[in-house]
């Protein structure tokens, strides 16, 4: 009987301890119900993320040299883009279907808090769900941390979508430079004709002289009769002196034409960068420009020898009347005579340096036109890369359809717990399992909340960078077309861009990711300012932002070791913006000229005096080297 009476408080205890094993099994089940949709949202933004970033990179790539080749391939990149967003979609609608199962857990939790006496036959089983709740704990910080990588993700494509509008916009500064050069065009071919139409008097000129020579021939005879045959032989004299005046004021003009095209080539330099897309496809008629050209100087060259020999023909012709001319005047038509002579050769001296010229620009186009080749290996080479990135994005759309299949047949699994569970749940405890069942639901509300702001920022960002593609690509139409029309009277212009471009070397991708920033570095005071002249250097940085900028400053580093400056500065830019006094100082290194020529980076610009600027930022912030690398750029 005391055995019997001792042993029923051991048998409370263990009933109790039973049940509340039971109550953790049931706490455990509601949050893995209420965190396996969160995990589920998570993944489906990161499938929204991850097609946005390569959007937006193709975008950068795109607005590059590389553009003119990729367009090809644009609209199947796009439909497959179309056809991964479609598989999104199928999986945001399983993911609402999987909220609905968890209202349907909700009611069932409910019911399990009623039927807790049952739990006593769950014992054996509390210690694996104790563990089990564990687990979806873990789940749910993991989850958490996924978050926050998205929306660091949300940012860089923030980033990637004002950079390609700012490259939009310089597109259309540059179709508006293509409307000048036409204007100048027009100039030069206006000038052109009345170049021709002087050449026709000139040559008119000559057959006048011929007439005149025939009949002094004829007229030859009778010189020693008269001395007025010596007055019409000065006055065809003086009429090739005239002419020889003339030719030698086209000859000035030319000149005058030739310096002020060499200024325009000089300008058109600096847009060289605009242009390299279109080297390819006028390198063929710059070629036939200078063949046009050099058999022009042929023509002339035949001309003028031609006219060697009339004036051979002429000296003759003056000796012979020296001989039988009157007293007056011999000396010094001699004299005239030698001086047209020596005339002529100077005019010669002149063509043969034209036609060396021309040959140099020859030497040059050749140049050009395999720069272009090699743009047009790089374009090809990133169009096959892009393609290899949406392979690559398409396998990882169906390893999250499986894992989201792996998901769903858990559900169904934790469904039948639940419901095993509810029918033998006990009456205690439930106060403390609705209690960390609502803790748990409110946690996952905000963790929606969350999910869904980064879902429109998403959207947002995806609509941006869609808007800035099809700019870029409709400008780069009609720079395409406006390149067709570049005429042969700007041959210096384009080729002395070809001499830039070779002068200055370039890594593909690079020099066109950082266009926009070095191209507003040189508005003048007043004007709009570049986005990283607004960074705060006197704010301090909290410990959340401060972890930021860490990871953004490895990350530019590492950039940096690749020779992407463009990238890096973006990232640098989003540091500095942040209030890292040691992020404007590494991006015042991307700009520096001294630090770039140190670390033999090719195809970056750099720009003085903002490389000061953001010295000066770095030094207030107290980055102490900073004030060594402004008195270099000093001196």
């Amino acid at each position: 009987m005391a055995m019997s009476l001792q042993e029923g408080p051991d048998r409370t205890t263990r009933a109790n301890q039973e049940v509340d094993g039971g109550a953790s099994a049931l706490r455990k089940s509601m949050l893995h119900d209420q965190a396996a949709p969160v995990e589920r949202d998570l993944a489906a933004m990161g499938r929204n993320v991850e097609p946005q970033t390569a959007t937006a990179t193709r975008t950068v790539d795109e607005v590059s040299p590389a553009k003119q080749q990729e367009n090809a391939g644009l609209a199947e990149l796009q439909n497959s883009l179309q056809r991964e967003r479609d598989r999104a979609s199928r999986l945001e609608h399983d993911l609402a279907v999987a909220r609905s199962d968890v209202a349907t857990q909700t009611s069932l939790a409910a019911k399990a808090g009623a039927d807790a006496d049952e739990l006593k036959k769950m014992a054996d089983a509390g210690a694996d769900l104790r563990k089990s709740l564990q687990q979806e704990h873990d789940r749910a910080s993991r989850l958490e941390q996924d978050l926050a990588a998205a929306r660091r993700d949300v940012e860089t494509q923030t980033a990637l979508a004002v950079k390609a509008g700012a490259e939009a916009s310089q597109l259309k500064k540059t179709v508006d430079a293509r409307a000048d050069l036409r204007k100048s065009l027009r100039h030069e071919r206006d000038r052109a004709s009345r170049l021709e139409q002087d050449l026709a008097a000139a040559r008119r000129d000559i057959a006048t002289q011929t007439a005149l020579a025939a009949k002094a021939g004829a007229e030859a005879s009778q010189l020693k009769k008269t001395a007025d045959a010596g007055a019409d032989l000065r006055k065809s004299l003086r009429h090739e002196h005239d002419r020889a005046s003339r030719l030698e004021q086209d000859l000035a003009a030319a000149r005058r034409d030739v310096e002020t095209q060499t200024a325009l080539a000089t300008k058109a330099g600096e847009e060289a960068a605009t242009f390299k897309q279109a080297a390819e496809k006028s390198s063929a008629e710059l070629r036939q420009s200078l063949q046009q050209e050099h058999d022009k100087s042929e023509a002339l060259t035949q001309e003028l020898s031609t006219a060697r020999t009339k004036i051979y023909a002429y000296e003759a012709q003056a000796r012979q009347a020296s001989d039988q001319a009157a007293e007056s005047g011999t000396a010094d038509l001699r004299k005239s005579l030698q001086q047209e002579h020596d005339r002529a050769s100077g005019l010669e001296q002149d063509l043969a340096a034209a036609q060396r010229d021309v040959e140099t620009q020859t030497a040059l186009a050749t140049k050009a036109g395999q720069e272009a080749a090699t743009f047009k290996q790089a374009a090809e080479k990133s169009s096959a890369e892009l393609k290899q990135s949406l392979q690559q994005e398409h396998d990882k759309s169906e390893a999250l359809t499986q894992e989201l299949s792996t998901a769903q047949t858990k559900i169904y699994a934790y469904e039948a717990q639940a419901r095993q569970a509810s029918d033998q749940a006990a009456e205690s405890g439930t106060a403390d399992l609705r209690k960390s069942l609502q803790q748990e639901h409110d946690r996952a509300s905000g963790l929606e909340q969350n999910l869904a702001a980064a879902r429109r920022d998403v959207e947002m960002h995806t609509a941006l960078a869609t808007k800035a593609e099809a700019e870029a690509s409709q400008l780069m139409k009609t720079a395409d077309a406006g390149a067709a029309e570049l005429p042969k009277s700007l041959l210096e212009r384009d080729l002395a861009s070809a001499r830039s471009n070779a002068s200055a070397p370039s890594i593909v991708g690079v020099d066109q990711l950082s266009t926009q920033y070095e191209a507003e570095a040189a508005k003048p005071m007043g004007a709009e300012q570049p986005a990283v002249a607004n960074t705060r250097v006197d704010a301090q940085p909290t410990a959340e932002d401060a972890a930021k900028i860490a990871r953004l400053l490895a990350h530019a580093h590492v950039l940096l070791g690749r020779g992407d400056i463009g990238s890096a500065r973006i990232v640098l830019q989003r540091a500095a913006e942040m209030g890292s006094a040691q992020a404007n100082f590494t991006l015042a290194e991307t700009y520096d000229p001294l630090i770039l020529s140190k670390w033999g980076t090719s195809g970056t610009r750099g720009d003085a005096n903002m490389a000061l600027d953001l010295y000066a930022r770095a030094l207030a912030g107290g980055v102490k080297e900073a004030q060594e690398r402004s008195d270099a750029l000093h001196r």
